[in-house]
């Protein structure tokens, strides 16, 4: 029983194409505003003179480009043998 829950937890919702263009340009969006506040957020963490805040920085940086990239992606494909595949790689990744 409980592995027959954790399979239909990893079927992606049934989203119409409608709405699966609204995902995937609000994503696309959220990817440029973030590109656009790079420059902005490192030059705050380099001020402070501090490494860790400018290590923090860069990491939260690449890893929010690569967070709205994967959702364009995602959300922009129609091949349901690559949206489970994606799917299920960002579950595990967000469950970790």
């Amino acid at each position: 029983m409980l592995e027959a829950m954790s399979d239909a937890s990893r079927l992606p919702p049934p989203y119409t194409a409608r709405e699966e263009r609204w995902h995937s340009g609000t994503h696309a969006l959220g990817l440029v505003v973030t590109a656009a506040s790079i420059p902005w957020l490192l030059w705050k963490a380099a001020a402070v003179a501090s490494p860790w805040r400018l290590a923090g920085a860069i990491t939260f940086s690449i890893a929010a480009l690569l967070m709205f990239a994967a959702s364009v992606i995602y959300h922009r494909s129609t091949d349901p043998q690559a949206r489970q595949r994606g799917g299920c790689w960002t579950t595990r990744l967000s469950s970790c």
